[in-house]
C-alpha cells in the first residue's frame, strides 16, 4: 500500500508540473490543479501517518479516553451500516501493526493511533478549499469542496472501522486476562 501511495504521488506531481508550466489553456490548468490536489491527498496522508507514529512512539494510549471510547448509539450506527459485513475488505497500511500476533494490547494502541491518524487527515482535507480561495476563481471553490468532503468521508470509514473494532479488542483483551487468572 505504501508504494502505491508513492507511486500515485509522484505520478500525480509530474502530470501537475508538467500541465501547470508547459501549457496555458485553461483546461491544462484544470489538469494541473486535479492533480496537484490529488498528488496533496496523498502525500498529506503519508506524511500525518509517519508523523502521528513517530510523536507516539513507545506511548500507549488510553482507548477508554473521551476522545477514542465508543459513545452511546455508536453501535447502533454500525450495525446499521452492516460494517462488520464489509470491513474486512477495506485496505490497511501497514498490515504488521493489526497483526494478532503482537498482542491485543499492541493491535488495540494500533488502533486508536490509526483513529487520530485518519481524524487529522479529515481535517487536512479540507485545506484545499484555502488554495482555491487563494486562486480567487469561485467556480473552483466548488470543486475543491467536493473533492475535500469526498476525501473526507473516505476517512470516516476508516475512523468508523476503528471505533467499531475497539470495543470487540478490548473484550477479547480483558477476557484473556480473567482466563489467565
Amino acid at each position: 500500500m505504501k508504494a502505491k501511495m508513492l507511486i500515485v504521488s509522484g505520478v500525480t506531481f509530474v502530470i501537475a508540473a508538467v500541465f501547470y508550466c508547459f501549457y496555458a489553456t485553461k483546461w491544462c490548468f484544470a489538469i494541473a490543479i486535479t492533480a496537484s490536489t490529488v498528488c496533496y491527498h496523498f502525500v498529506m496522508r503519508l506524511i500525518v501517518g509517519y508523523m502521528v507514529k513517530f510523536l507516539s512512539k513507545n506511548k500507549s494510549f488510553n482507548c477508554n479516553s473521551f476522545w477514542l471510547r465508543q459513545k452511546k448509539g455508536e453501535g447502533k450506527i454500525y450495525k446499521f451500516l452492516c460494517i462488520g459485513k464489509w470491513k474486512n475488505r477495506v485496505p490497511t497500511f501497514n498490515t504488521d501493526e493489526f497483526d494478532i500476533k503482537n498482542g491485543l494490547e499492541h493491535v488495540i494502541n494500533s488502533s486508536c493511533r490509526a483513529e487520530i491518524v485518519h481524524e487529522i487527515i479529515m481535517a487536512l482535507s479540507f485545506l484545499p478549499l484555502v488554495v482555491s480561495l487563494l486562486l480567487g476563481d469561485t467556480s473552483d471553490f466548488v470543486v475543491f469542496l467536493l473533492t475535500s468532503i469526498f476525501s473526507a468521508l473516505i476517512d470516516l470509514v476508516f475512523v468508523m472501522l476503528q471505533r467499531y473494532n475497539r470495543p470487540r479488542l478490548i473484550a477479547a483483551l480483558e477476557f484473556s486476562k480473567r482466563k489467565k487468572l
